[in-house]
């Protein structure tokens, strides 16, 4: 995310000031990037200016987090999928594959897929995946707030909300 400007993140609320917000960007809390304890080949964590915030939301110090691994689990054979015109870095669009999905569309995950590191994009997608062992490692940190989604069970298809509810 070289180049971006700092975002400027104003949170009014005197009560809301969560651990994780996600609106294209993701904003995690100190305690948050305590709990996850990823290093540097896994995520970078970048500046917030939320000096315009309530004190509840100072004090989470906020910092945008950028997941910097992807991996390929989604099974394109399987899958529909077009080329659109997707941004790649800030400012700069590309050519790529995404699945566009239907709510009546099964994603179809590789069966030979093996995680090398606890958080990730999934290629062709918006998701950021996590092992569960991560999930199950964040949630007994004791964050109270934050939640994750087995997005690859056929449970989570059924009704066709395979969305993250955070990371």
């Amino acid at each position: 995310m070289t180049g971006m400007p700092v975002p400027l993140l104003r949170l009014t609320h005197p009560d809301f000031a969560p651990n994780l917000l996600h609106w294209g960007i993701q904003y995690v809390s100190a305690e948050l990037r305590d709990a996850l304890a990823l290093g540097p080949d896994v995520v970078e964590y970048l500046p917030v200016d939320s000096s315009r915030s309530s004190a509840a939301a100072c004090a989470r110090d906020y910092m945008v987090m950028n997941v910097l691994n992807t991996r390929e689990l989604i099974d394109l054979n399987r899958v529909a999928h077009e080329r659109v015109m997707l941004p790649v870095e800030f400012g700069r669009p590309e050519m790529r594959e995404t699945v566009i999905r239907k709510p009546e569309q099964r994603i179809y995950w590789r069966e030979d897929f093996v995680p090398d590191v606890p958080l990730f994009h999934a290629a062709h997608s918006p998701w950021i995946i996590a092992t569960d062992a991560f999930a199950e490692r964040v949630l007994r940190s004791g964050v109270a707030d934050v939640e994750f989604q087995d997005i690859t069970s056929d449970h989570a298809q059924v009704d066709g909300t395979i969305t993250l509810k955070t990371l």
